[in-house]
């Protein structure tokens, strides 16, 4: 649900967004899914360790050095 004022009025209107949602939205991405996905050098990046059978115990602080 999303509350906007009325422009040139008082009032407010209430949009409903989607309805699934049942709970206010966060401040901060901190901790949401979307803020941990690969942009695409990263998983280029990811691919050619995998193949070059980099371990997976290196790959994270490998990745993490390079950014």
């Amino acid at each position: 649900m999303c509350e906007k004022s009325v422009k040139g009025s008082e009032g407010w209107m209430v949009e409903l967004l989607c309805g699934f949602h049942n709970h206010d939205l966060r401040d901060t991405l901190v901790g949401h899914p979307y803020v941990g996905r690969l942009i695409a050098n990263e998983k280029s990046m990811l691919m050619d360790m995998t193949k070059s059978l980099v371990k997976r115990r290196n790959i994270l602080p490998t990745m993490k050095g390079n950014i």
